[in-house]
């Protein structure tokens, strides 16, 4: 399946977001070809390490896909509501790195070789670990 995402293809063969998606119409049947995928996939368990994760049921799946206007594109139990966990650190990233510039926040919290760390609000914060997380 082709990238559902506008922009330029960049060194390596990804590709560079402009902030918008393509058609609706395509971008919809996209998120429902990849539900049709996946959704009888084997394997697999919910989380147990936390509460909010613990109380997920097993069968649930849902894709959903949120452009930047705000209009939806959702399939299966998409809206269903549920903890988010690690999912919401690159969005958390990208508005820090808004507010504070991406230089600033490079040098601050540094980087690993697959990317920032997962606990980049620490420092910034200067609060403690909530959960077993690893420099």
């Amino acid at each position: 399946m082709a990238a559902i995402g506008d922009g330029d293809e960049a060194a390596g063969g990804g590709y560079v977001s402009t902030g918008h998606l393509p058609d609706a119409g395509d971008v919809q049947r996209a998120v429902e070809e990849a539900y049709q995928r996946y959704r009888e996939l084997p394997g697999g368990r919910v989380a147990q390490v936390y509460p909010a994760l613990a109380r997920v049921p097993a069968g649930l799946f849902g894709i959903c896909v949120a452009g930047t206007s705000g209009r939806l594109y959702q399939v299966g139990d998409a809206s269903h509501l549920f903890a988010i966990m690690s999912v919401a650190k690159p969005f958390v990233f990208a508005l820090v790195c808004e507010a504070c510039g991406a230089e600033d926040v490079r040098q601050r919290l540094g980087v690993m070789r697959l990317g920032w760390r997962s606990t980049l609000w620490r420092p910034l914060s200067g609060a403690k670990a909530a959960g077993p997380t690893r420099w």
